[in-house]
């Protein structure tokens, strides 16, 4: 890739530029022909067994919530036309009118502010309360990275209200450093981890497991160790 990107870019991308490296496997639905992947669709598919079983094929996480509805439309209309005679109550499905954060981004004095507009940007209706924490601890406004836009407060949510249970589920996924800080996360790690062993109860032994479990899956994953 480094070398594609150099040949339209020639001196613009060196490998120490890479801060770290992800990949993924998606499910294609190949049907009858087989072939060159490329010339497969990425969409998914809903497909019907004789015994009228549906099941959804193909697809991909982030149109999860098109799959969902696309499958619940084909319930429901299939349950219409089973019960003409006495229709249901069902409907289309109604998951596209529906925030992923549940609630109404309520009024606060800060909302309108670079950090409040971040916050909401990011966490949707759950910026108030938020916001309504810095208000009582000011340092949690603070940047987990100087570089980067994630703030401590945003750790603090995701111990109370998310059910984090690792380190690593909780640096690679709910708050990306692992992805996008240049250490890997190592300079916050230890005090992250404290924060998450503290919250659900344990000794620094569970600590120390948890910063050499995030270490250890952040090496797998780029080859480079996070630097505390």
């Amino acid at each position: 890739m480094l070398e594609l990107v150099r040949r339209v870019l020639p001196g613009t991308v060196q490998r120490d530029h890479v801060l770290s490296a992800w990949s993924g496997v998606r499910p294609l639905v190949t049907g009858k022909r087989r072939g060159n992947t490329v010339e497969l669709a990425r969409t998914h598919r809903i497909v019907e067994n004789d015994d009228g079983v549906l099941a959804i094929v193909g697809g991909k996480l982030t149109t999860y919530r098109a799959m969902a509805e696309d499958v619940v439309d084909r319930v429901v209309g299939q349950l219409h036309r089973a019960r003409a005679s006495r229709p249901l109550p069902a409907r289309r499905c109604t998951t596209h009118e529906i925030p992923l954060i549940p609630g109404v981004a309520r009024p606060h004095p800060a909302r309108e502010s670079e950090l409040g507009r971040a916050l909401t940007y990011r966490h949707g209706a759950s910026a108030f309360a938020m916001l309504h924490a810095i208000d009582h601890n000011p340092s949690l406004a603070d940047k987990l990275v100087d570089d980067l836009p994630f703030r401590w407060v945003e750790v603090q949510h995701a111990i109370r209200f998310e059910g984090v249970r690792h380190l690593d589920d909780l640096l690679r996924r709910r708050i990306p450093i692992a992805l996008t800080d240049k250490r890997l996360g190592g300079g916050v790690m230890s005090r992250v981890a404290s924060m998450l062993v503290e919250a659900r109860g344990g000794a620094q032994r569970d600590i120390d497991e948890e910063v050499e479990r995030y270490c250890a899956l952040t090496h797998t994953e780029t080859r480079r160790r996070p630097q505390s």
